[in-house]
């Protein structure tokens, strides 16, 4: 890939030289994560580098959540010298794309840093505006990926085990990061913003929490900083205290942190504990069962 075009001190690119990434999602059979991570790999990947393969697992996750990439050359494969400490690439929207009130195209660019093992991607709709960033351990990440390429599509424990680890890089990506930019993209272009818990009215918003049981509504806390701070309101965590420890005397009157009162609550009842563990073990059964499913429904398709 031509070094200029990843300049990090790139101007905003405009329409006369906008070409849009072809592999999207759209028209295709949806495949599972995994697979669609792998065959974005076989496509553009030009080498087996720690960083191209960090920057290609990113790439499929924007492709995935209805990103194009701005990119002088839509034929050419990713590759990326070791020796380069950061790479900067542009994404944007087909719809800014395909609009004409201006000759300008809003974007969200991503830089993608070394540190040490270490690589930063940082995502930010320009100069001045709120940058999102995740971090990944390449060691670890790139020999997921290599057992990834190595293992065939099939029902077995072992190749099971790989997808649910690709699983938890790609929702650490877009839950955290792709998720926010677009989200933020759509809201400077003014488009409609994308279905998601912090787009619903406040009021909704805390029905849906207040339905949430205090152990999930912590899991939530879990998954952006966006998301716990909605779910750190101290009147919420009362609530949920008094509702589900009826049997617990509370001294309510000295409580300054309903939260910790919750979870000292909670570690106190090993009953409520219990039901919320058969709980979780049903929930993986589940999910285990859907992705057996939909790898059976892939294989058939590969098939025909």
């Amino acid at each position: 890939m031509s070094i200029d075009a990843l300049d990090s001190g790139a101007e905003e690119p405009s329409r006369e030289n906008m070409v849009t990434e072809p592999m999207d999602r759209s028209g295709r059979e949806r495949l599972s994560e995994p697979l669609f991570l792998k065959n974005i790999l076989l496509e553009k990947c030009g080498d087996t580098s720690e960083l191209t393969i960090v920057i290609m697992t990113v790439h499929a996750v924007m492709l995935d959540s209805g990103f194009v990439l701005f990119n002088p050359d839509s034929h050419m494969s990713f590759s990326f010298s070791e020796q380069i400490h950061s790479i900067s690439l542009n994404y944007t929207l087909p719809a800014l794309i395909s609009a004409k009130e201006s000759d300008r195209v809003e974007c969200i660019s991503l830089k993608f840093q070394r540190l040490g093992h270490m690589i930063v991607v940082y995502g930010s709709l320009g100069v001045g505006s709120l940058v999102r960033k995740v971090c990944f351990d390449k060691r670890r990440y790139v020999h997921i990926v290599d057992l990834l390429m190595e293992t065939l599509e099939s029902e077995k424990e072992d190749t099971l085990s790989i997808h649910d680890k690709v699983l938890m890089c790609w929702r650490m990506i877009k839950d955290g990061f792709v998720t926010s930019l677009l989200s933020d993209l759509r809201y400077k272009a003014g488009l409609e913003l994308p279905p998601c818990l912090m787009c619903l009215p406040p009021e909704l918003t805390r029905k849906i929490l207040e339905s949430l049981h205090g152990v999930d509504t912590a899991r939530l806390a879990c998954v952006s900083s966006e998301l716990r701070e909605l779910v750190s309101d101290n009147e919420l965590w009362k609530k949920k205290c008094l509702k589900e420890f009826q049997n617990v005397e509370l001294e309510t009157s000295n409580v300054d942190d309903w939260k910790e009162m919750f979870a000292s609550c909670w570690k106190e009842d090993p009953l409520l504990r219990f039901k919320m563990f058969r709980r979780f073990i049903k929930f993986r059964e589940l999910v285990s069962l859907r992705r057996k499913l939909s790898s059976k429904r892939v294989a058939n398709h590969l098939s025909e």
